[in-house]
């Protein structure tokens, strides 16, 4: 079941897809809910965007005040589709109360596999700077090479070497 599209001929009011929000200043502008997941996409990197994408949605739509179960099912009717074949998976403790954390927690775990830290320390040392490469280019990709690499303190004094 997808979500119905507003058109001229059929005025459908979602609204989770078209909210107005009024603020204490009395401004009141619209707020357009995130799209659903693409979860044939590079999920590595969408999956971070997206999750973003939707906790601005989430504070600006005042959900984080609403009961867990209207959290936890917004955010799953907003994933799409998709969410609901991979929800069913996730192991909670009994007797627990599903919450939005711990729901972010588990799509975490399934989208952003474990790191080899190893392997993109010798990935990152090993990169070279390329014949006619700019050094600001050489310099912001040692930067995202060695995100992942739990340098710690050490990140800006080893890309620098």
């Amino acid at each position: 079941m997808g979500r119905k599209k507003q058109n001229s001929s059929n005025k459908v009011n979602d609204n989770l897809t078209n909210t107005s929000v009024s603020t204490n200043n009395a401004a009141c502008y619209q707020i357009n809910a995130p799209e659903p997941f693409y979860f044939s996409s590079n999920k590595l990197e969408a999956w971070p965007k997206w999750r973003t994408w939707f906790e601005q949605f989430w504070i600006a739509f005042k959900l984080h005040l609403c009961p867990h179960d209207e959290q936890v099912n917004t955010m799953l009717y907003l994933l799409g589709e998709s969410a609901n074949d991979i929800y069913p998976s996730f192991q909670f403790e009994t007797n627990t109360k599903i919450t939005y954390n711990s729901m972010i927690s588990k799509f975490n775990f399934y989208f952003i596999p474990r790191r080899n830290v190893i392997y993109k320390q010798v990935f990152s040392n090993s990169r070279c700077q390329q014949t006619g490469e700019p050094i600001e280019n050489f310099i912001t990709d040692l930067h995202k090479l060695s995100t992942n690499c739990k340098y710690g303190n050490l990140q800006k004094e080893l890309i620098c070497d």
